[in-house]
């Protein structure tokens, strides 16, 4: 599912939060995740599950001029697998 598009620079270093709280079926938590970036050239860092709900990351770097498609694939304690994308569009500042 695509979550949205966002701009950014190429120095910037934003920090994103997506909130599966709605979609989960209780006591199913978040246990895995897995990133992919098309074109290549974003930096995802410091990445967290926050309350087994939530999963929190910073995106940097990227490559001015493109829209990258980041997809984002996660994993539940139940065995659900879902993807959903980010549209990110980078320039320089």
């Amino acid at each position: 599912m695509r979550l949205g598009t966002y701009p950014k620079t190429t120095v910037d270093n934003i920090r994103f939060e997506i909130d599966y709280s709605e979609w989960l079926v209780a006591p199913e938590v978040l246990t895995d995740y897995e990133f992919g970036s098309d074109p290549t050239g974003l930096l995802i860092t410091t990445v967290s599950i926050v309350d087994g709900t939530s999963l929190v990351f910073f995106l940097g770097g990227g490559m001015d001029g493109e829209a990258h498609n980041l997809l984002v694939t996660i994993t539940t304690s139940g065995g659900q697998v879902r993807q959903d994308f980010i549209v990110v569009t980078v320039a320089d500042p």
